[in-house]
């Protein structure tokens, strides 16, 4: 792949101008500007009044969670042969599959309703479904993933029943025309299908009309017909009959007796011998009127039966029913729904990482129950997770009082952030007391410390909307405010609104920034954006040339204005979703607004929308670039606006062409070459086919498309909205509260790292690309782009927190959507997937029946507050059918526990696991699987050893290992949220031995308030086999301080390696002032260069939390760790150094102009590039640098 054999080098550089606009409902504004570093402070006052006993409707349950739970039009079901039962609720138009009453897994069919369903051999089910003339036999397997589709075509237009015949294992569909067969043989793992037709049935075959129940038993078919009765059919004699018995409204066979069947009447439930056509009754008492559906367990002999007219599921043993299941709409108390809703919010990365919160309740009286600081998200969630109860009054006047007196205070002024909005939300359900004097408090509050007040009125029948009104008034939150919810959805869709603008005003305006950065080819790649807080952020892509001296050159194209002067309906946009075209039947294109389909409306909206079609229409025209919110207002939805949204965290990744050849080093036994020397020749016929092929740039934007862009013209070729961004992007609307108008907002979208690689899976060489979303979703895709022209899916998976309870979804390569259950510990056990911001890495491992597979490495990612998330490390399998299951995970550390939030950080795996494989270091050569290294967020460094000297050798069991704690606390902010850096050691004694260099720090939250920084950046020195085995558990009190010079390196032998302490530090601006990092952080990954670590420091100012702080670039020994040059830049913030040739790129935010730059360094656009005092060569050696060096 173009992975390997990079013709273009991208130097992704994120930057956005600020311009001032008023208020709108965004994702927060980027870190970078002027008061960038501050986190807002939110003091939620929520009312606990007697009247907040009154319910509300909460969710409606749905068969997606929990138990078995069914809608109001269950029309099929049966029991496969392992004793789950199989049911098909046309209320939600999908299937659910049960044991004992729970649900294990549900999934929306991608062929629409089904006609039939009948059990077949080991646990699979076989469904028919129609479509015109032609017929689909799909069959499953039993966790519902699609083993194999038949299309049956001139079936004619009565065929809608399976019969199964479990002797022969033989399906037979049967029509007024004929009869098909399908032979299900195993042969191995895979069921070979074949269909034959036989000559057409008797002329006493019913004509015009459907049947209604099939069964097989004593070796012959038992076929209902509406108006017609029963017919029997003898195979090989291919004669049909009409036997004397009723007409059946459905068929079941019989589990245990192969020459019983069953049959269900309007009356009663009747058991047939098939020998003798003597009918017993059963059941005679239930509601059969209108019942249709009938299926005996093969596990109990349970007589199943479902009511057409009624909700209702019946379970029947020996005539007595034992047990119904019916749909259930949840009541809580308005209170209960509050707290759920509150603590939803608080486990959103996006709003717990920059914000900080405090909680009051109160009725008659108030309680201050947790006050902001640093760790006060956690502790609400504590106080929420208790009881609170329903009491008494209303009073918001002493309410208020007693929040003035708190934000007034020093509690609040020492730990909270100064320089961010802080704001008072008010949530209620009442008519208060004391109104006037509330509101004389909320506007001393604004015109004294400009804390605004926010209302939100939740319940049904608000009695005086006008105290309200006047609240917002006096508290300067109109038109905003106030707000009014009656569910659980809406209220938290008005608290969201809420801290949007409270938020997005904390930010004011600067120049441009630019952010991290990575280099893979001759053009520089540059995004960039303007930061606007009223909807969307407007982005570019521009493509630069590298001069002979190393700085961009001249423009070679610009995304941007290419997409824009496309037609929005020229553009190609596609997806999958159950029930929608096949993209590659539509020309990647089906993501269409001339026709919403159901199924493209349901994946968006859910479904159980109530969404018109004209609102789905907007969206969608929306999202391929006209202005269909009229936020020109010109009165006009027809027009167009700028298409291309901010690339904000996503690196644009190249894809060009293979390279020529794979090494046969059997140092790199483990990798490549594994699968060469089981396929000789495979990759030679790969690289011969896509040697030529289109060389594309791949974007993720916040828009919730991946765009594909010609590497030589930067126009689009099409753009891919993921499965999991479809139910996103319903959050770009959002309905102004004070002019109902619908305006666009600004989401998090394709947010996370791309990642690409040329992998043997399926057969043959592929091009696999990974998508992460950042803060988007809790979600990973990966997608095929072997040839770019023709992409396609292959799976992608999303951990859905919604209604209180955990649900996992899975897309297949068709769309075909399957539902897990939280409580999965097997192939879905994705319970811990967190915000994806950890990169995904393409590697190779042993399964647990030792194949040796092509793998998908990816931590958890970020969690903010969200208990038991995050410090997981998922190795998903990504070859053939079984593409998005779980091969394995490993679970790095004990989650902290909801108390511990007050001192220690949430340990999650926020940033990048680095993978060494097969020959990429010296203890890996010729080994199979991979070493592993894994920095945690609360500062904690670990190593998983997955290798051996032989597939068989490598042991997934094994458990990861500290080998470093930084003793991070909340106080002194030692979080490692940047990648690590791990070189060679050649000053050491060993051969293997390796320095490991990262520092601490955390970067998004910039805010000092409440907490005293001591960070550190750190080397560790050690041999590879030590460091995976046996070394012992290092602090920093462990590691020795740096060399003065030269002459003190190498260090001992005995030396653990090096540490600096960033309070220490100390740069020089060109102007020869001294610029000190106390309470610095490291702001992006250490680059390892020559003998030197490159190290970027941000240090927010001490004296003015509300300014822009200041950045330096220090040059270290990488060994040693002594000094040998720095550069600073005032009034900004490094956000990525990358080294290319001799020169480095450094990426920055802030005022880092011509007038503030070091000698040696120059500015283009928002690209700080030059040699500066850079050092390229030095005495103490050069460094091999180990592992996929990805950027922040």
């Amino acid at each position: 792949m173009g992975v390997a054999q990079m013709k273009i080098k991208l130097l992704t550089c994120l930057s956005f101008i600020t311009i001032f606009a008023s208020n709108s409902f965004a994702k927060l504004p980027p870190q970078g500007i002027s008061g960038g570093a501050a986190t807002a402070n939110i003091y939620l006052m929520l009312d606990t009044s007697g009247s907040m006993s009154a319910t509300v409707q909460g969710n409606v349950s749905t068969p997606a969670k929990g138990g078995l739970q069914v809608g109001s039009q269950v029309n099929l079901a049966e029991y496969a042969s392992d004793g789950r039962l199989w049911l098909y609720d046309a209320a939600y138009g999908r299937f659910l599959i049960s044991s004992n009453g729970t649900l294990q897994t549900s999934f929306i069919p991608s062929l629409g309703a089904p006609l039939a369903l009948k059990r077949g051999a080991s646990g699979s089910m076989l469904a028919l479904f129609r479509s015109g003339t032609v017929r689909y036999l799909v069959v499953y397997s039993n966790s519902g993933v699609v083993q194999k589709t038949l299309t049956v075509s001139n079936a004619g237009s009565f065929m809608d029943q399976i019969c199964y015949n479990n002797q022969n294992n033989t399906v037979v569909l049967v029509d007024a025309t004929g009869h098909f067969v399908v032979n299900l043989a195993t042969n191995g793992v895979s069921p070979k299908y074949a269909f034959t037709r036989t000559s057409p049935l008797s002329t006493r075959r019913p004509t015009n009309s459907s049947f209604m129940g099939c069964a097989f038993a004593g070796g012959n078919y038992y076929i209902s017909a509406s108006g017609y009765g029963t017919y029997r059919f003898v195979p090989g004699a291919n004669v049909i009959t009409q036997v004397t018995l009723t007409q059946y409204t459905e068929l079941a066979i019989d589990s245990v007796n192969p020459n019983l069947f069953y049959g269900i009447t309007p009356g009663s439930i009747t058991r047939i011998n098939a020998t003798t056509l003597v009918p017993t009754t059963i059941i005679s008492t239930g509601v059969f009127n209108s019942s249709y559906a009938l299926t005996i367990s093969p596990l109990n002999t349970n007589i199943i039966s479902f009511a057409n007219s009624l909700p209702q599921v019946y379970v029947y043993t020996n005539n007595l029913q034992t047990d119904t299941y019916s749909p259930t709409v949840t009541t809580m108390t308005r209170l209960d729904v509050a707290k759920q809703v509150i603590r939803d919010v608080l486990q959103d990365s996006e709003f717990n990482k920059r914000a900080y919160f405090g909680l009051m309740t109160w009725d008659s009286n108030a309680v201050r129950r947790v006050d902001i600081g640093p760790s006060s998200n956690a502790q609400i969630l504590s106080v929420l997770q208790g009881a609170l109860s329903p009491y008494g009054g209303t009073d918001l006047y002493r309410a208020m009082q007693a929040a003035s007196s708190y934000l007034s205070s020093s509690s609040f002024s020492s730990n909270a952030s100064t320089c961010s909005k802080t704001i008072i939300i008010v949530i209620s359900d009442g008519d208060w007391s004391n109104a006037s004097l509330a509101n004389n408090i909320a506007s001393t509050l604004y015109s004294t410390r400009g804390i605004e007040t926010y209302a939100i009125g939740f319940g049904n029948g608000i009695g005086n909307t006008a105290n309200y009104q006047s609240l917002s008034i006096a508290g300067k939150s109109s038109p905003t405010s106030p707000m009014y919810a009656n569910d659980s959805a809406q209220l938290k869709d008005r608290l969201k609104q809420a801290l949007y603008v409270a938020l997005a005003s904390s930010f004011t305006s600067v120049a441009p920034t630019v952010m991290p950065s990575s280099q893979i080819g001759n053009l520089v790649i540059q995004p960039t954006f303007e930061y606007n807080s009223t909807g969307q952020w407007k982005g570019y892509l521009k493509a630069y040339t590298l001069s002979s001296s190393l700085t961009p050159s001249s423009l070679l194209w610009e995304f941007g204005a290419n997409l824009n002067s496309t037609s929005p309906n020229s553009r190609k946009l596609w997806t999958v979703a159950p029930n929608l075209p096949l993209p590659a039947n539509t020309g990647f294109n089906n993501f269409l607004s001339g026709y919403v389909p159901t199924s493209l409306k349901s994946a968006i909206f859910g479904p159980n929308n109530v969404v018109t079609d004209t609102d789905a229409t907007t969206l969608l025209n929306f999202v391929r670039g006209f202005d269909a919110y009229d936020e020109n207002s010109n009165n006009s939805t027809s027009d167009t606006r700028w298409k291309l949204q901010d690339i904000f965290h996503s690196r644009p990744i190249f894809i060009g062409v293979p390279k020529s050849s794979i090494s046969s080093d059997s140092s790199f036994a483990g990798a490549e070459v594994y699968y060469e020397a089981r396929d000789p020749g495979s990759y030679a016929r790969f690289y011969a086919s896509y040697k030529n092929r289109r060389e594309i740039v791949l974007a993720g934007s916040n828009s919730g498309v991946l765009h594909a862009i010609d590497a030589k013209t930067g126009t689009e070729l099409w753009g891919f909205i993921p499965p999991p961004m479809l139910r996103k992007l319903s959050e770009l609307p959002s309905t102004n509260p004070s002019t109902g108008k619908k305006t666009s907002v600004s989401i998090y979208g394709i947010d996370g790292t791309l990642s690409a690689r040329d992998l043997y899976v399926d057969g043959q060489w592929k091009t696999y690309v990974a998508i992460t979303y950042g803060l988007g979703r809790r979600a990973v895709t990966v997608i095929d782009v072997t040839n770019p022209d023709v992409p396609k899916h292959i799976f992608s998976i999303d951990n859905v927190y919604e209604g209180g309870q955990w649900v996992l979804y899975r897309w297949d390569a068709n769309g075909n959507q399957s539902q897990h259950n939280s409580t999965d510990t097997g192939n879905y056990s994705y319970r811990s997937l967190a915000y994806t911001t950890s990169s995904p890495v393409f590697a190779f491992m042993s399964d647990l029946i030792s194949r040796y597979i092509p793998i998908l490495i990816l931590g958890a990612g970020t969690t903010g507050t969200e208990i038991a998330s995050g410090n997981v490390i998922y190795y998903i399998d990504i070859d053939g059918n079984d593409s998005g299951i779980v091969v394995e995970r490993t679970t790095v550390g004990p989650w902290t526990s909801l108390t511990g939030f007050a001192s220690f950080p949430q340990n999650d795996i926020s940033t990048d696991v680095e993978v060494i494989e097969s020959g990429r270091s010296e203890r890996m050569k010729g080994r199979y699987g991979v070493e592993m290294f894994i920095p945690n967020s609360n500062g904690v460094l670990q190593t998983a050893d997955f290798s051996g000297t032989s597939v068989g050798a490598v042991n997934l069991a094994n458990s990861p290992r500290t080998i470093f704690n930084s003793e991070t606390t909340v106080t002194n902010d030692r979080l490692i949220t940047m990648p690590i850096s791990i070189s060679r050691n050649t000053s050491r004694k060993g051969v293997d031995d390796i320095n490991i260099i990262f520092g601490t720090g955390d970067m998004d939250r910039l805010a000092i308030a409440g907490t005293s920084p001591d960070n550190y950046i750190y080397s560790i020195q050690n041999s590879e086999a030590s460091l995976m085995s046996s070394s012992p558990v290092l602090t920093t009190a462990s590691l020795g301080s740096t060399a003065s010079s030269s002459a003190q390196c190498p260090l001992p032998s005995t030396s653990a390696g090096w540490k600096l302490q960033i309070n220490s530090l100390n740069g020089v601006s060109k102007s020869g002032a001294t610029i000190a990092m106390t309470y610095g952080k490291l702001a992006s990954r250490i680059v390892q260069y020559g003998s030197s670590a490159l190290i970027g420091i941000y240090a927010p100012q001490t004296s003015s939390a509300c300014s822009m702080g200041n950045s330096c670039f220090f040059e270290r020994d990488a060994a040693c760790g002594y000094s040998k040059n720095s550069s600073c830049f005032s009034n900004a913030m490094i956000g990525g150094i990358s080294v290319f040739g001799d020169a480095v790129f450094i990426g920055v935010s802030g005022n880092a102009g011509s007038e503030s730059l070091a000698g040696g360094f120059n500015r283009t656009d928002n690209l700080i590039s030059g040699k500066g005092n850079f050092t390229s060569t030095s005495s103490s050696g050069s460094l091999t640098v180990y592992g996929k060096q990805r950027k922040r």
